[in-house]
């Protein structure tokens, strides 16, 4: 059996903007379905992100949250403290 991961962190571009393909999609919403927290960040140091581009809105129809102006080290903790403390988590509603 494969193990699955309790998060992921996508590192985008821009304003948290990721490439839409379908197989990419369809693993992100598979991810999303079984309950893994799928969470999108940006590789630009200042500005947060938004899903407000068409290049990542498609992330929100598919239940990959934002994580707004957090730094990749403030993302990872949380998620960390997500993961541990709410191991039967379903729905996450904010991260940042």
């Amino acid at each position: 059996a494969q193990l699955q991961p309790d998060a992921v962190l996508l590192i985008g571009y821009g304003a948290g903007n990721f490439p839409e393909h379908p197989e990419i999609r369809h693993v992100l919403q598979q991810l999303t379905s079984d309950g893994v927290l799928v969470v999108a960040s940006t590789s630009v140091p200042f500005g947060g992100t938004t899903q407000g581009y068409a290049t990542g809105h498609w992330l929100s129809e598919i239940g990959v949250l934002p994580t707004a102006r957090l730094t990749i080290a403030a993302i990872y903790v949380r998620l960390l403290w997500i993961v541990h403390y709410n191991p039967h988590r379903k729905i996450v509603a904010n991260v940042g």
